[in-house]
């Protein structure tokens, strides 16, 4: 290569590898499917499945191993150039400090050596975390699915903040949450301390996706929507700059109580609660479950 030659983000996905695969799990050189239950969400015009349970990080590993191509990913996603847990590629880091005014590397601490550690103390049944909102696209793409994100299969344009996040006509995640707008709570109008895994149940603990479940909702069989890790929902800001600078939402309340604005677990845990994040940097409380269309 001659030394004046430019590399350009098709080269540099080259270089930094993810395989080859460009289709779906289940199809040859792409890697077997997880077994993931799926909830039917009824609607008069775009009726959709959801996962019933967050991703783990069993499912997530066998995406990596599967070595879903870089190049697959949508074209608001080049910046991304790994999708390991907890890496966030330096282009990426010099990238924010240039375009997010607010942005600080000390908050990628979090989840440097996350999927070790956590691996090695609670195993990979629990929601996969450290994955920012292009890695749970490209996963939710290879499972054949999509990130929930508006009804009908798009990114949910939030730029406004006009409540469209709360619109069960138009969030996929919300409709899901609230059993079309029906509720306030996956299971009901009132706040139900611990019955959900939050703070006042375990502080500071998340758990495997297949315990707790009792707390079940919006729709029978879908546990979780509020509690535990919290959920990339699809749902991010437009302002014009690199895709990398705006923000997507994490939906469904946390483990834990509060955060930067300190709020009432009866406030975070509602369907209704959000909190938005740069879609480029993932967190040790967030991870994502996929929708898709019917069958």
């Amino acid at each position: 290569m001659a030394c004046d030659m430019i590399l350009g983000i098709d080269d540099l996905v080259a270089d930094r590898g993810g395989g080859t695969c460009v289709g779906v799990c289940g199809t040859p050189g792409c890697g077997a499917c997880p077994t993931v239950a799926m909830v039917d969400i009824p609607h008069p015009t775009s009726p959709y499945r959801i996962d019933a349970f967050e991703v783990t990080i069993a499912e997530y590993q066998a995406f990596v191993a599967a070595g879903y191509a870089l190049s697959a990913q949508d074209r608001r996603c080049e910046y991304n150039l790994d999708y390991s847990p907890g890496i966030v590629p330096q282009t990426t880091i010099d990238l924010l400090e240039v375009e997010v005014d607010t942005f600080e590397a000390s908050s990628l601490d979090e989840c440097k050596g996350w999927l070790e550690a956590e691996l090695a103390e609670f195993g990979e049944n629990e929601p996969v975390r450290c994955v920012d909102v292009c890695d749970a696209r490209a996963y939710c793409a290879w499972a054949g699915k999509r990130l929930c994100g508006e009804i009908g299969g798009d990114i949910l344009d939030v730029t406004q903040q006009m409540n469209e996040h709360a619109d069960p006509e138009r969030s996929e995640w919300h409709r899901a949450c609230t059993q079309a707008g029906a509720t306030i709570y996956p299971y009901g109008d009132t706040y139900e301390p611990g019955r959900c895994i939050d703070a006042e149940l375990s502080p500071n603990i998340i758990y495997n996706v297949d315990s707790h479940l009792e707390c079940e909702g919006g729709y029978p069989g879908l546990f979780h929507m509020s509690g535990n890790a919290g959920e990339w929902d699809n749902s991010c800001t437009a302002y014009g700059g690199s895709p990398a600078g705006e923000n997507c939402l994490a939906r469904g309340g946390f483990f834990y109580s509060g955060g930067t604005v300190m709020i009432t677990p009866a406030e975070d845990l509602a369907c209704g609660s959000y909190r938005d994040a740069l879609q480029s940097v993932g967190s040790s409380s967030i991870g994502f479950r996929c929708c898709a269309d019917p069958l």
